[in-house]
């Protein structure tokens, strides 16, 4: 039986053009095979909406190609290849940093944009987000 998930897409700043998905890493760790189905929907002009299935590696030669948070059930994979629809991303900055908290121990949340119930630690976000850029950068191959 075929699984689903919640994520969400982000954009860090200029001159990154990647989207990162952000999602459980047990999503991503329970997936079989070497490719996933990322459903994007177009608005249409009636007021519908066209599903999109978007293939996209999550696996290459069996080892992962997301980032995993260390502690927390959180992962983030770079999507390098252009969408099939345009997406509205939310920006990196949109998470909270060290200078936005209050403390360390200070629960900061950033909800689905869509209300569908993903809840995640900003911090956690933020932190497997630089990650994954990081592991994406010329110096680091």
């Amino acid at each position: 039986m075929d699984a689903t998930s919640t994520c969400f897409l982000v954009r860090r700043a200029a001159p990154d053009t990647a989207y990162y998905l952000i999602t459980a890493a047990h999503a991503l760790e329970q997936t079989k095979g070497e490719t996933v189905i990322l459903v994007l929907r177009k608005a249409m002009p009636d007021g519908s909406y066209q599903r999109h299935d978007y293939s996209i590696p999550v696996r290459r030669e069996g080892k992962p190609l997301w980032v995993r948070h260390a502690k927390q059930d959180v992962a983030v994979l770079r999507l390098a290849d252009p969408l099939s629809v345009a997406v509205a991303a939310l920006p990196a900055s949109v998470l909270a940093d060290e200078d936005r908290m209050k403390s360390e121990y200070e629960e900061r949340l950033v909800r689905h944009p869509l209300g569908l119930g993903t809840i995640l630690h900003a911090q956690y976000v933020r932190e497997t987000l630089d990650a994954a850029a990081r592991q994406n950068e010329p110096s680091s191959k």
